[in-house]
């Protein structure tokens, strides 16, 4: 039962971190080409352009699949600033994640509120971090930052899945993944 509890609780908080915060960028995205260096990352991520250093290539290539993706009436630049939106969101679904997990570790296994009390505290951290001004400025316009939050989140979530995991022979492959991960974030 408390298996089958974890993962309903795990899975839902991640879904209703993500839709609830994708709908708030979706709806506070820019239309246009913001100011800064977002109007450099709309034009090299449409024309597989280099930006200025050290440059962005996984952002610019995820931007030129989402540049490609036909949507009639939507501009090149509001798609790209609602892709930001999108890996942003998608961070803090990961952010929950680690959070519930982390929360876990301190409870007793026999206390029936922990996954409430983990749930509660994963939807109010991830909520919070991606509310605040920081994160939610960058989260409505075309910038690095919600990819690479996305990549850093996945890498610390699948850091914890290793910890649990590290006295099973088959956990080897997680660090390796993880490394990877953190070189495509710098890329």
């Amino acid at each position: 039962m408390n298996d089958k509890l974890y993962k309903l609780y795990q899975r839902l908080g991640a879904i209703l971190v993500f839709v609830w915060s994708f709908v708030v960028y979706k709806l506070t995205a820019q239309i246009s080409v913001p100011f800064w260096d977002c109007g450099e990352f709309i034009a090299t991520s449409y024309t597989l352009g280099v930006p200025h250093p050290p440059g962005a290539p996984l952002l610019n290539l995820i931007g030129r699949v989402v540049c490609l993706i036909p949507m009639p009436g939507v501009s090149i630049a509001y798609r790209l600033n609602i892709m930001a939106g999108f890996f942003g969101a998608a961070a803090l679904a990961v952010l929950f994640l680690i959070v519930y997990r982390v929360i876990l570790y301190w409870f007793n296994k026999e206390d029936p509120l922990r996954y409430i009390i983990a749930f509660a505290a994963g939807i109010s951290g991830a909520l919070l971090a991606g509310f605040g001004s920081t994160y939610w400025s960058n989260c409505v316009e075309m910038e690095v930052y919600g990819v690479v939050m996305f990549i850093i989140n996945l890498a610390v979530y699948i850091a914890l899945i290793w910890y649990e995991r590290r006295h099973d022979p088959d956990s080897d492959r997680l660090p390796v993944f993880i490394g990877f991960l953190l070189y495509l974030g710098v890329g």
